[in-house]
């Protein structure tokens, strides 16, 4: 084995900061690049996100003014455009009360015992 110089030794010293300066100049570009690509990736995943849930659903997701319609028992959705969205049966509170129904209550009075 032989052993290096001093003057080798600063040599290499010198060689070794320059090479650390450099690499970490370039890991910051690096960082720098991967964190702008990562803004470029980012609309295009949700592109992709929104595309597989269509095809997964076969239907995509709005917010739009919707209408409700009470027939037969049930409650049936249409869009703006008349469209049918989907149907429910009808909850008990959400039933039209008939005359017989009203004058069946707790509070139901003849007029004539009205004290």
């Amino acid at each position: 084995q032989k052993e290096f110089t001093d003057e080798e030794i600063r040599a290499m010293e010198t060689e070794l900061k320059e090479l650390t300066i450099k690499k970490l100049k370039l890991e910051e570009k690096l960082a720098e690049y991967a964190s702008k690509m990562k803004e470029e990736i980012k609309p295009v995943s949700k592109m992709i996100g929104i595309t597989i849930e269509g095809l997964r659903f076969g239907s995509r997701s709005v917010t739009e003014k919707c209408f409700k319609f009470f027939e037969n028992g049930m409650v049936n959705f249409y869009n703006s455009e008349g469209t049918f969205i989907s149907s429910r049966p009808m909850r008990p509170e959400e039933r039209q009360k008939t005359i017989f129904a009203v004058s069946r209550g707790d509070d139901f009075r003849t007029g004539t015992d009205n004290f």
